[in-house]
């Protein structure tokens, strides 16, 4: 091969550190890769879809009085269905050259390959996030996000039944405004304003685990955990090959995986306007 650096002299020797740090760039940069907002289901190799049922339906729930004849009616059928929702493969990938001399490092390479890719990945996550057409979404009517409209959008999620962690999802922004609010002298003297004003941002706040996003968001989001599902058909992986007639080798990195809306219910929407 090319000498691309005196620190590689084999391709294979190329791949394993550009992508374990594409790997650790994307899943450091990354609100939704890892798993812990939404879950991730692995699809069999081959696959380009994958299809996550949402059971609904009212169920009957019996209450047979203690001594009662064995032989007695048999427990009441429900009704139960299951409305699959489609999630199809999302290719996500980049490419780079290195060159055979001048050229950055193949990890410095790997870590911006990384980041690329992560970052494209979660603005479509969020684009499908923030379409949920719940029964009620939050509106802050032009005005700042504060602890009463995030309380607002817990009682719209618990009262359909919710009953899980709830995570949400701000810009920069609404985090300042949240917490200038937390500053204010209805907060004074609390532990919660001390934790806020030590360290920046408090990560839980009305129950929600809150993050912050760093794509240019207009409005947020509060959901729960089975509010939408992850595919993963093929991991984030890098390869590497020869480029001749680019005096260097290709480094391109993948990934495909896709994300669905399940149960639209288990999300609120907090509108800006």
């Amino acid at each position: 091969m090319a000498n691309t650096s005196s620190a590689y002299s084999t391709l294979s020797g190329l791949v394993v550190p550009t992508q374990a740090a594409a790997i650790y760039a994307a899943f450091e940069s990354s609100l939704f890769l890892s798993g812990q907002l939404i879950p991730t289901i692995s699809v069999p190799a081959g696959s380009t879809s994958a299809q996550v049922p949402l059971m609904s339906g009212t169920v009957t729930v019996d209450n047979p009085a203690a001594g009662a004849d064995l032989a007695g009616e048999d427990v009441s059928l429900s009704a139960i269905t299951a409305a699959g929702t489609n999630i199809v493969a999302s290719t996500y990938a980049a490419r780079a050259v290195m060159r055979n001399i001048g050229s950055p490092d193949a990890n410095n390479l790997g870590t911006h390959i990384g980041h690329a890719i992560s970052k494209a990945y979660d603005a479509d996550v969020m684009a499908a996030l923030l379409a949920m057409a719940g029964n009620t979404d939050v509106s802050l009517g032009g005005g700042a996000l504060t602890m009463d409209k995030l309380f607002e959008a817990v009682e719209a999620i618990r009262t359909r039944g919710e009953t899980g962690q709830l995570y949400g999802i701000v810009s920069p922004a609404m985090a300042h405004a949240l917490m200038s609010s937390v500053a204010g002298a209805a907060f004074a003297g609390g532990d919660y304003q001390g934790e806020a004003l030590r360290n920046g941002f408090v990560g839980s706040a009305a129950g929600i685990q809150l993050f912050q996003s760093s794509h240019t968001l207009t409005n947020g989001v509060v959901f729960g955990a089975d509010a939408a599902r992850q595919a993963q058909f093929n991991p984030l992986s890098v390869t590497v090959t020869e480029a001749p007639t680019k005096l260097g080798v290709d480094i391109v990195g993948s990934l495909y995986q896709g994300v669905g809306v399940i149960d639209a219910e288990r999300g609120v929407v907090i509108t800006a306007a």
